[in-house]
């Protein structure tokens, strides 16, 4: 039987809807859906190049059996577009007025495979009587998957499979999950795909502007995260449940601090992410995360639905405060119905035992390194992994298999510590040792049930979220090499390691990786449903903007 996977983070619609997006095929509602998928540059697919192909669009998701996807929505932050240089072609604080594009814009509108429209539109400039607005652009993201969902398509895929180019042809649908029998309805049927909603970054709601008094109150935020989990009775709530935010993203958000991100060259030519880096929770950071957890900041519950947080792309410091401030005496009160999980969506591993480790050697990160072997420009390691705070530790490590969560293997070549000048592990093996070394943690710190450390590791691509993908895996076509792949490479480890494997066999543990952890982590903590639900209040948001 061929197997079938799940992806906990990847943005599947991004790279039509950004295409086509501000510009005059919006307004064509056949064409403005995410089944319109844009032609894809076929070498730079094959080689694994960063653009100029799409990663996981539904045609392609379809051809490799992906079941389950974790769609992530993204308002774009502005801090892209607030370059701090080429700047000469600005005019005033905000925006660039005029036809003239800096040399930043052209690169920025490549990169994204997005019009010059679309980059104005990101900057500031007002089309069709909108402006770039956070809120706005993740509804009508949201709006936008809708427009495609249970319709079934006939699609075409091309791929490049040993300098052969081959098409292949497929049909099928994808349903936004609203319900546990919507996703078991999509998975199990023949030509389907369960799509499960979550946000990146809380800025999305509305905060984290570059300038500050453009923010909306806590009032407003709150009764934002209320419509996301259908129980506001002042905006028009959303009829499909989100099922996690990743809290943090690349700029500061106002609520918690984020991970250094960017590598040094673009971080001191063109983007500024120190506002806010490097810092923990804030008390309304701390409120506004125990709301979207349906508690109060008294950690009780309040009867409301439960979004959970995603702590890739927060500090090591805001990590640190989430678990010692809300996760852990939360769990450990007695009575808790169900624990709160610890996600890291789309992670590698940063080969530090602890978060203050990351805390006390986050200078490390900005060393010098341009022609230094070891310290290269964005990179330092130990025991060559990336070790910057933006990837998780023993620490985390540890949180996740104590709560039971769940961690994404992303598939990224410098998250995953690939040097790909040198080709090193530019192949399976960036993930065999990422996984050796995830697995080793529960046995090394003496936890309990060490062996449940292999229901928390799954696929977290991060596919269309403008990464460089490995080679062999450059899109979700390559997820059955992937799994072929990494049953040899388990083999391998199960041989010098047998302690960690127990009775599970490479290829249980690969079925568990590609797509039956994700599915178990669903079942048990989508509330499916609306707990408080106000399903019929017809609000609109200019009730509270």
């Amino acid at each position: 039987m061929k197997k079938i996977f799940a992806d906990l983070h990847c943005h599947p619609a991004a790279w039509t809807f950004n295409y086509l997006r501000n510009t005059e095929s919006e307004q064509d509602s056949e064409l403005f859906t995410p089944w319109s998928i844009p032609a894809s540059n076929i070498k730079r697919q094959e080689k694994g190049i960063r653009t100029g192909y799409s990663q996981s669009d539904f045609a392609k998701l379809l051809t490799s059996r992906t079941k389950l996807v974790f769609a992530s929505l993204y308002p774009i932050e502005k801090g892209f577009f607030r370059d701090k240089f080429l700047r000469s072609l600005r005019s005033g604080k905000k925006f660039r007025t005029g036809d003239k594009h800096t040399l930043f814009d052209i690169l920025q509108s490549k990169v994204m495979n997005v019009s010059h429209e679309r980059t104005e539109y990101f900057q500031g400039k007002e089309i069709d009587g909108f402006t770039f607005d956070y809120w706005d652009e993740l509804q009508r993201e949201y709006a936008f998957y809708l427009s495609g969902a249970d319709k079934v398509n006939s699609v075409s895929v091309l791929a490049n499979q040993n300098k052969q180019t081959y098409k292949y042809e497929t049909q099928g649908y994808y349903k936004i999950a609203q319900s546990l029998s919507d996703v078991n309805d999509a998975i199990n049927s023949s030509n389907g795909i369960s799509v499960v909603l979550t946000i990146e970054g809380m800025h999305a709601l509305g905060i984290g502007n570059p300038v500050q008094s453009e923010d909306v109150s806590m009032q407003v935020l709150k009764e934002r995260i209320a419509a996301l989990k259908g129980e506001s009775k002042t905006i028009r709530n959303w009829q499909h449940p989100i099922f996690f935010i990743t809290f943090a993203h690349h700029f500061y958000n106002t609520l918690c601090g984020h991970a250094h991100s960017f590598p040094n060259l673009g971080e001191k030519c063109f983007l500024n992410q120190s506002i806010g880096i490097d810092t923990g929770f804030n008390d309304k950071g701390r409120a506004i995360a125990c709301e979207l957890l349906g508690i109060d900041t008294s950690l009780n519950d309040t009867g409301s639905r439960r979004i959970l947080l995603d702590v890739k792309h927060m500090s090591p410091q805001a990590r640190k405060d989430y678990y010692n401030q809300i996760v852990i005496p939360y769990n450990n009160k007695p009575g808790v119905k169900k624990k709160i999980p610890v996600i890291a969506s789309h992670i590698g591993y940063s080969g530090a035992q602890s978060l203050q480790q990351l805390i006390d050697e986050s200078n490390l990160e900005y060393q010098k390194g341009f022609f230094s072997k070891k310290n290269r420009a964005d990179n330092f390691e130990r025991d060559d992994f990336y070790a910057w705070g933006i990837n998780v530790c023993d620490e985390d490590i540890e949180m996740v298999h104590t709560t039971e969560g769940l961690l994404g293997l992303a598939f990224d070549q410098r998250i995953l510590g690939v040097r790909a000048k040198e080709r090193r592990e530019n192949n399976i093996s960036a993930f065999s040792r990422t996984i050796e070394r995830i697995a080793l943690v529960p046995f090394k710190s003496d936890l309990d049930n060490s062996f449940n450390i292999w229901n928390t590791i799954t696929i977290g691509t991060d596919f269309e979220g403008y990464i460089n993908p490995l080679d062999p895996y450059s899109t979700s076509l390559d997820f059955p090499d992937f799994s072929t792949d990494l049953i040899q490479a388990l083999a391998r480890l199960k041989k010098q390691s047998k302690f960690l494997f127990g009775d599970l066999e490479p290829e249980e543990i690969v079925d568990k990786i590609c797509f039956s952890n994700a599915y178990n982590f669903l079942t048990k903590h989508f509330e499916f449903g609306f707990g408080n639900s106000q399903k019929t209040t017809s609000g609109t948001d200019s009730m509270l903007s």
